[in-house]
């Protein structure tokens, strides 16, 4: 940023270049400059508030701004005597007056409000923005409409202007392609019709999340009014029933969709996912979460059905996220850690379908497989899956995940799968070791093979080459793979030829097993008794999180991580005051190595960037009073708590903006040092590693 500052005011010619990469997408990360706070007077919102000056004074940048980050001082809506919080109210209107500027403003993010039904400046300056692609409605609680809830039935429990007011907010969206909804705790009301009507009223609407709304809000008859989209997510909607899905996936509205996220939906029958695959002809990727119920085939469908029962033609990513009850067949399965895929007198899970689908050549096109919960049968879905990569699947921070693996077993954290996956593949490697030396030790006392060695013209190579008595010769093996087999290595160069009956070579490496050997490409296996699938497209077995560093909830994004809502309780109930001494503590502590600090101070660290490579020559400022700095520019809200005096009502005063700032402030040294580091810390990353509205697609 502070090279295209300079580079817009080195030459004529390149500022209008420069100011486009400048101000087209805007990001406020972190916290304030504490010295601006003061100098301006302001709890928060100074860099927002000089942005604010500068775009009003130059109507060409304002209109150059297209995407806008700001920052989430995770403010409580509400102060502990159940009153509206003044700093949110006053937080909002700094962010609706910058939103004002931006005439071709097309995405907010990085702060979601909350709406209830209410006026508010943010929410109105969002809905004149004509070019806004993508928004995110967060329906709270209203008082009015909860007092109607409790004298009559809906629909009927939102008044005229309620109705007329949240209907208008939409009439300029032509460009809005992105809507995400959200009740949290079903407390928000968006009846049927209001739906309906919000939804077709958006022409360009390509993506779609409904999450947590009330039975009759949402329901099977609104599902099948939804305009055409491409991607659909659907999140906690009890109104939505297994007959609803399947009739939608077999509508015209549901021919373009390319995604489909289906979290905590309550599917009981595996058919019904079976005719989801089988209808969306278009869909490319599919994510299934659920753990209340595993979704089955009934006794007479499980004996009519053939294989493949869950098949798709475009699919190329899936993830799934069942969690499956193990019985008797599958724990002995577990205790031997053998991956046998012949038919079972139990009936079988979701996951043992699902591989026994792949092998059977079900999905084509499949790329990756992402599976949370691949423990019942252990290891069924990583075993129809591509080898471990050469690297293995574990990453440099999951050694700390030990304890949770020991303690939470069956839990759907990715560093959890992926200690799983990565003690799968030693023992697979182990048995395939031991498998091959008993094939070697019975290939010898049969003599099934004949040596024949041949000579080069020049008699300065040897080339032995392993054919079979019946059968035709097989491609040789790369360079890397030629090992042994139970012939010694001397400096000749050896050529080993596969054939059909012969024993699998060991892999070139303890985690990376030979794709040859697992008959991906054009390499042939032997014929023996696995089935009628013998070859088929193997995915790569992915444990990857959607966002880096977030390996919970099996790697997807929720609400919680969008409007930090941890983050907003810290503050209201002022709960994060014990995590603050134990952090200057270690911050202290001067022997103490980068080592030797918690996991989650190691990560903060690693991924913000602390501005050293910016920083002049000055006395070192005290890491305590660094902290407390910071702690005291939080919310306000926070210590309101405790004072039970008029501060706490107090919207945006002067006396009360001095209040926030440390008495100390003002010392001779602190303020020096604090004048050289010109550098705010912020997080790394695009939007500082904050949670998008992208990362729920």
């Amino acid at each position: 940023m502070r090279d295209l500052s300079s580079v817009q005011m080195t030459c004529k010619a390149w500022t209008s270049n420069a100011q486009r990469h400048l101000y087209a997408n805007i990001e406020i990360v972190g916290d304030d400059n504490p010295l601006m706070l003061q100098k301006w007077r302001l709890s928060r919102g100074a860099r927002l508030i000089r942005l604010r000056s500068t775009l009003r004074s130059d109507s060409l940048l304002a209109a150059l701004v297209k995407k806008m980050h700001v920052p989430d001082p995770h403010i409580p809506l509400y102060l502990p005597n159940d009153y509206p919080n003044p700093d949110y109210d006053g937080y909002l209107c700094i962010l609706a007056s910058v939103v004002m500027s931006c005439p071709n403003l097309e995405a907010l993010t990085g702060f979601v409000p909350f709406y209830n039904h209410t006026f508010d400046r943010l929410t109105y300056a969002l809905s004149t923005r004509t070019k806004l692609r993508q928004h995110t409605w967060v329906v709270a609680e209203n008082d009015d409409v909860s007092a109607r809830s409790q004298t009559q039935l809906p629909p009927g429990l939102l008044d005229d202007q309620q109705l007329y007011e949240f209907t208008h907010y939409h009439d300029r969206w032509i460009h809005l392609e992105t809507l995400m909804l959200c009740s949290p705790g079903s407390l928000g009301v968006i009846e049927h019709d209001l739906f309906i009507h919000i939804l077709h009223s958006l022409p360009s609407l390509e993506n779609l999340c409904i999450s947590s709304f009330d039975a009759d809000d949402f329901h099977d008859k609104t599902l099948l009014s939804l305009p055409p989209v491409r991607c659909l997510r659907l999140e906690e909607c009890p109104g939505v029933t297994e007959n609803g899905l399947t009739r939608w996936a077999a509508s015209p509205s549901a021919a373009r969709v390319k995604e489909l996220i289906l979290l905590y939906q309550s599917i009981m029958a595996l058919s019904t996912l079976s005719k989801l695959l089988a209808s969306l002809n278009c869909m490319t990727k599919f994510t299934v979460m659920q753990s209340d119920s595993e979704p089955s085939f009934t006794q007479e469908e499980e004996q009519l059905a053939l294989q493949p029962t869950l098949a798709s033609s475009s699919l190329t990513f899936i993830h799934w996220d069942i969690l499956c009850r193990e019985n008797q067949g599958m724990k002995s399965t577990r205790a031997n850690a053998t991956f046998s895929h012949a038919p079972s007198r139990h009936r079988m899970s979701a996951n043992a379908h699902l591989a026994q689908s792949i092998r059977h050549g079900g999905f084509p096109q499949l790329q990756h497989l992402r599976a949370p919960r691949d423990t019942a049968p252990y290891g069924i879905l990583q075993s129809v899956c591509l080898p471990a990569p050469e690297h293995g699947f574990l990453l440099p921070n999951d050694k700390d995940g030990m304890d949770d693996f020991h303690a939470k077993p069956y839990s759907n954290s990715l560093a959890v799968a992926r200690i799983r996956a990565q003690r799968m593949a030693r023992q697979a490697v182990q048995q395939q070791a031991l498998s091959q030396n008993a094939s070697q030790s019975m290939v010898r006392t049969t003599n099934r093979y004949v040596e024949t060695d041949t000579r080069g013209t020049t008699g300065q190579d040897d080339t032995t080459s392993v054919v079979s008595h019946k059968g035709p010769e097989y491609s040789a093996l790369r360079r890397d793979d030629d090992r042994g087999n139970g012939v010694s290595h001397s400096a000749k160069k050896d050529t080993y030829h596969r054939v059909a009956g012969s024993p699998l070579l060991p892999p070139r490496h303890p985690l990376h097993f030979n794709t040859a050997t697992f008959g991906y490409g054009q390499i042939h296996l032997a014929k023996v008794n696995q089935g009628p699938a013998t070859t088929f497209w193997r995915p790569q077995f992915l444990l990857e999180p959607n966002v880096v560093g977030r390996d919970q909830n099996g790697g997807l994004v929720g609400w919680a991580e969008l409007l930090g809502i941890q983050e907003k309780a810290k503050a209201g109930s002022g709960a994060s005051t014990g995590s603050t001494s134990l952090r200057s503590e270690n911050d202290r502590s001067g022997s103490s190595s980068e080592h030797d600090l918690p996991t989650s101070d190691r990560l903060s660290r690693a991924s913000r960037c602390d501005g050293l490579w910016n920083r002049a020559s000055g006395p070192d400022l005290n890491t305590e009073s660094q902290y407390s700095l910071k702690k005291v520019l939080t919310s306000s809200s926070r210590f309101s708590g405790s004072s039970k005096s008029t501060t706490s009502s107090r919207s945006k005063s002067k006396s009360s903006s001095k209040l926030t700032l440390p008495l100390d402030i003002r010392s001779s040294g602190k303020s020096r040092y604090m004048e050289t580091w010109r550098h705010v810390a912020r997080p790394r990353g695009e939007s500082g590693q904050a949670i998008r509205i992208q990362d729920f697609f």
